[in-house]
């Protein structure tokens, strides 16, 4: 990924997620939008050293290297309130707790509570690839962030097959 070019593995992510996927126009603003937030994000009086991606036209990852500056929570909270403008602008919620999985190249959004309905109907299968939207730093990011739903929490939902 682009933007973990320039960031250590341990550098911190927080991945937002829209519910659908995001239009061009959509893009472009988020972009200008971050760029201005990442350009001016500072802890304490001291600029952070951040960059964002938009992966798969859905997920806005943010990272921060906090080896440079630390990122407090005023400096969190700064940014979850970026990531409420944009929702309120776009009429989205990238803040949801949806699953978000890949089924014929596309990528869906349920809420957690549908995931076992998912499963039992086959929608969501053993070896369906879930986007892990709770990875914490860039290596985890890189390594976790597209995963086998047998490899989730999901797992609890398939029923065990036995020989």
């Amino acid at each position: 990924m682009k933007i973990f070019d320039q960031m250590p593995s341990n550098a911190s992510v927080w991945i937002y997620a829209s519910p659908r996927i995001l239009n061009q126009a959509e893009i472009d603003f988020c972009k200008t939008k971050l760029e201005f937030f990442i350009s001016n994000w500072q802890s304490h009086g001291q600029d952070i050293v951040a960059n964002y991606q938009i992966v798969d036209k859905t997920f806005i990852v943010i990272a921060a290297d906090q080896s440079k500056t630390s990122v407090g929570g005023c400096s969190i909270d700064k940014s979850v309130h970026q990531m409420q403008e944009l929702s309120t602008a776009l009429g989205l919620d990238f803040l949801n707790r949806n699953v978000f999985y890949e089924k014929n190249g596309i990528i869906k959004s349920i809420k957690p509570l549908e995931a076992k309905k998912n499963i039992e109907s086959n929608e969501i299968c053993f070896d369906t690839l879930i986007y892990n939207t709770q990875c914490t730093t860039v290596s985890d990011f890189c390594s976790n962030f597209k995963v086998q739903a047998s490899n989730t929490w999901l797992k609890k939902y398939f029923v065990p097959i036995f020989n």
